[in-house]
């Protein structure tokens, strides 16, 4: 009688992977190429080196693998039945065997995917593999460590909106991160960001968080149903429609940033910037209306996001759209 199916998948990854970290370890480059199929592939998420790479061929990617690997002392591979339990599956045509395994660096935690090709008889070789580090065990055990202490008993000191708006004006310090536009994804990397313990500082043109749809023309709604556009950590209410409308969402927009506690400047337009090698600093130079300071300044900080908003053609864009919205608003003729 075979064995069923999920104790085959099982043991293939087991194999696979203690093969595999011993292979790591003793940094046997051969030895580790020859555990990949000749057509193998390494993403690596942030995983084993600071950055999103992708790695073809077996002899390339165990090359990489052991470089990285001995940067972060990567150890402890072991296979994860807990997300998912070791399968049989179809990938991109081929059967393969997939698992989730975690491993630990000096980083932090970490886990991946591994995808090894069935084989008659023998260790059976990877044809994927991915590396990425655990950012919410690493966050959840920073948070532990870093818990605010509450101020609300004593009165001499600045309470919690003093603080938060003397931290939003940036004199005395400069953000980690710089982003231009205050949209989606600038609001998610932001609190991805204060998250994982770096200050960050949104900037945007418009009058208030939220007008980037706000100002778009009349009966706008968003295209998906609301449950694949959900901001990470707070979901929309139960009583929002399936189709949000565009005001609803830059009122969300608008709740989202306060909730988290998210440093942002508006009425403010980005002039450029540019990146220093000696200091590793990028220098970015704003503008921030109503305020003294009407010229452009310069602020620096080690990293700098700029949406596609910010681009020339699209701000046209947004003006014909404005354009268009305002002579939908003008009185009707007889």
């Amino acid at each position: 009688m075979a064995p069923p199916a999920e104790e085959t998948a099982r043991e293939t990854t087991e194999a696979s992977i203690e093969a595999f970290g011993p292979a790591l370890t003793r940094g046997d480059e051969r030895a580790l190429s020859g555990l990949f199929a000749e057509d193998g592939h390494w993403r690596n998420l942030f995983g084993l080196s600071c950055g999103l790479r992708l790695f073809s061929g077996n002899d390339v990617l165990a090359r990489e693998l052991l470089r990285s690997a001995r940067k972060v002392g990567a150890e402890g591979f072991r296979i994860d039945a807990a997300p998912l339990q070791p399968r049989r599956s179809i990938m991109a045509g081929r059967e393969v065997v997939e698992a989730i395994f975690s491993f630990d660096t000096t980083n932090g935690p970490g886990y991946g995917a591994l995808r090894p090709l069935p084989a008659a008889g023998g260790l059976a070789r990877a044809w994927t593999i991915s590396t990425s580090l655990d950012f919410d065990r690493i966050c959840d055990e920073r948070a532990r460590r870093a818990a605010p202490t509450s101020q609300m008993r004593d009165f001499a000191a600045p309470d919690w909106i003093e603080q938060r708006e003397t931290s939003s004006t940036y004199k005395d310090r400069e953000p980690d991160v710089l982003i231009v536009g205050v949209g989606h994804t600038g609001i998610s990397a932001a609190v991805e960001l204060k998250r994982i313990g770096l200050s960050a500082l949104m900037v945007d043109r418009e009058e208030r968080i939220g007008d980037n749809w706000r100002l778009r023309y009349r009966g706008l709604k968003l295209h998906n149903k609301t449950p694949v556009n959900h901001l990470r950590y707070l979901p929309f209410p139960l009583t929002f429609p399936d189709y949000i409308p565009k005001d609803q969402v830059a009122n969300w927009l608008e709740h989202y940033v306060d909730i988290f506690d998210i440093g942002f400047w508006t009425r403010t337009a980005f002039e450029g910037a540019s990146y220093h090698e000696a200091s590793a600093r990028w220098t970015a130079r704003i503008t921030r209306e109503g305020t003294s300071r009407a010229a452009a300044q310069a602020y620096r900080a080690r990293h700098f996001r700029q949406r596609h908003a910010e681009h020339p053609a699209y701000r046209r864009h947004r003006q014909l759209q404005r354009s268009s919205a305002a002579l939908e608003r003008l009185p009707r003729g007889p």
